[in-house]
């Protein structure tokens, strides 16, 4: 109707020779077949909508899960969280790489919690969850994000601290050990021939190592 009233003269600001002209009796061509506007949708009862879409959900998650490699392993995240009502809900998030080697992050569930949230219930929801999935067998970490005074399934102390350790241990081990302690996303141009410079000294003398080593297997 907006669109139609637009194309008559008093539903618009300029008057064109194209525009319709409007009938204040009703009896022009286009109220005789206003009719044939599209009538209004037909909204779905809620608990359809909630079915079609849970079933879009399913299909979409077996479609991904579908993706996973041979022997590979899924990377859980746990998230508790409770909404104004007062409902309690755990959010679970499967995080694997593909075939196709691309990254991956699928919600695998989105859970009401009932009752006391004992880590007892909340694996009860968890196990659930990978048997509807047919994953029991696929997890490989669980991580927990929780608020203070929620349970926890499976903690990993300080897991961020952990990486960045870990992280910090492999740069050393080949020689790309930060020494600044802050973060220089601007690198300039004499910073960057600095870094290249070093690079292939590093791989130069990477090289002579090898050699003396096959040398001294030979003597």
């Amino acid at each position: 109707f907006i669109e139609w009233w637009r194309t008559t003269v008093r539903g618009s600001s300029t008057e064109t020779q194209q525009r319709l002209r409007w009938d204040a009796k009703h009896i022009s061509d286009v109220w005789e077949n206003f009719d044939q506007a599209p009538a209004e949708p037909t909204l779905l009862h809620p608990r359809t909508a909630q079915r079609r879409l849970k079933k879009l959900v399913d299909e979409e998650q077996y479609t991904i899960i579908a993706t996973l490699p041979q022997d590979t392993k899924l990377s859980i995240a746990l998230d508790y969280w409770t909404s104004p009502f007062q409902q309690a809900f755990m959010a679970i998030t499967g995080y694997f790489i593909d075939r196709d080697w691309n990254y991956r992050e699928l919600l695998l569930g989105f859970e009401p919690l009932d009752g006391a949230h004992s880590g007892v219930n909340l694996s009860e929801v968890l196990m659930e969850i990978f048997k509807k999935l047919d994953i029991t067998d696929l997890q490989d970490s669980i991580d927990s994000l929780e608020l203070p005074n929620s349970p926890v399934v499976v903690r990993i102390p300080c897991l961020a601290h952990v990486i960045q350790l870990s992280l910090r241990e492999l740069l050393g081990s080949v020689k790309a050990d930060p020494q600044n302690d802050t973060t220089d996303r601007n690198v300039s141009d004499v910073q960057a021939q600095a870094q290249a410079r070093s690079l292939r000294a590093s791989q130069s003398e990477q090289v002579i190592v090898q050699t003396l080593v096959k040398i001294r297997g030979l003597a």
